[in-house]
């Protein structure tokens, strides 16, 4: 498998940060454990589970007994139960892989769960916030129609007008440039502004105006629901991200929200959705220059000494930047994996094509 080498140095150094006393995980290590970390690194490793030893595998059993099994024991903001929800969905597609002493009835059992606990979350308007009658946001909302979109085999009408409900509300978040905002702009009231004192202007716009971090988000969950339906609101988000320009570099997007009255911040890893969200839509191929340039970006952020993935040059590893990193590679290799015998001709093509060229320009006299 190609960049082996790289996930497998990613892949240990979440175990080595994974607490040994209850299998959890936090974003950095010797901090306590939480569900949405725990689930996370679930998700992504057992992308992965192709690749797992037998200790790392009876590991990631062990934190999914202690945090994923009955959610409601840690569980309480919407991002917990979706991506709870998402890892046991991952986890049960390689059950047999992982072998647990517990039956799988559990597992899916407790993603209904999940599914019950979203569709309870959702907001009137039919987004999702951290809790119910929280404003909506595009990072909840999308992640929360990623989740639900995954459930083939346990669809309802339930599901089906929450999906609804929340694809229309996202459509709102969709700027003129063709990206996507986190909020919108007509929530933030002067009541909620007065919480954003001390926060820098630059950052409170931000909120609403476009992003990498929101578009991949949208992105992905727009491509899970519809690719056809939405296919110009599609083409438009794949557009604004590839148009962009980053010569000073990939974003971290800075959210900045209300959370039981208290201001928090919570850090997204632009480069990651971007790539996540392009792959997933299909709107750009392995080989495309912006996914080479965003696979280089990765490969570059690798800690050298630890092998977790960074989300940029100055930050120290976390699990999430860590796990995102992942979970693009993920989506690259599969695209590597399914392209067919043209695709290959056409890039050696190109390849020998544009050496050529260079070797001519260069071998030419200069008057």
């Amino acid at each position: 498998m190609i960049y082996k080498k790289e996930i497998d140095k990613a892949i240990s150094w979440l175990f080595k940060t994974q607490n040994k006393e209850n299998f959890g995980w936090s974003w950095v290590q010797n901090i306590s454990p939480n569900e949405q970390n725990t689930a996370e690194v679930v998700y992504a490793v057992s992308l992965f589970c192709d690749i797992l030893n037998d200790n790392q595998k009876l590991l990631i059993n062990e934190a999914v007994r202690k945090w994923l099994l009955i959610p409601s024991k840690h569980a309480v903001l919407t991002i917990d139960w979706a991506w709870v929800g998402l890892a046991l969905s991952e986890y049960a597609e390689h059950y047999e892989q992982y072998s647990p002493d517990f039956s799988k009835e559990f597992v899916c059992k407790d993603i209904e769960t999940c599914i019950n606990s979203m569709l309870s979350l959702q907001n009137a308007d039919g987004g999702w916030g951290d809790y119910k009658h929280d404003m909506s946001t595009t990072f909840r909302t999308a992640i929360s129609i990623i989740f639900l979109e995954n459930q083939n085999q346990l669809r309802n009408d339930a599901i089906e007008k929450a999906l609804d409900h929340a694809v229309k509300w996202l459509l709102q978040l969709q700027n003129e440039d063709g990206g996507f905002g986190n909020v919108l702009r007509s929530n933030l009231t002067q009541n909620i502004l007065a919480y954003y004192a001390g926060v820098e202007q630059e950052i409170v716009e931000g909120q609403y105006l476009s992003s990498l971090s929101a578009t991949g988000y949208a992105l992905w969950a727009l491509s899970c629901r519809n690719k056809y339906m939405y296919g110009r609101e599609i083409d438009q988000a794949a557009e604004y991200l590839k148009n962009l320009n980053l010569s000073s570099g990939y974003e971290i997007f800075f959210e900045v929200g209300i959370r039981r009255g208290a201001l928090f911040t919570f850090r997204h890893f632009g480069a990651a959705w971007m790539g996540i969200g392009l792959l997933n839509s299909g709107k750009s191929k392995f080989y495309s220059d912006e996914i080479i340039r965003l696979i280089k970006h990765f490969l570059s952020l690798q800690d050298r000494t630890n092998g977790g993935f960074k989300c940029n040059d100055s930050s120290e590893v976390y699990t999430w930047s860590n796990c995102n990193a992942l979970m693009f590679l993920r989506l690259a290799i599969n695209a590597i994996n399914d392209m067919n015998g043209l695709d290959y001709t056409d890039i050696i093509a190109q390849y020998f094509l544009s050496r050529s060229q260079k070797e001519n320009f260069n071998s030419t006299p200069s008057s």
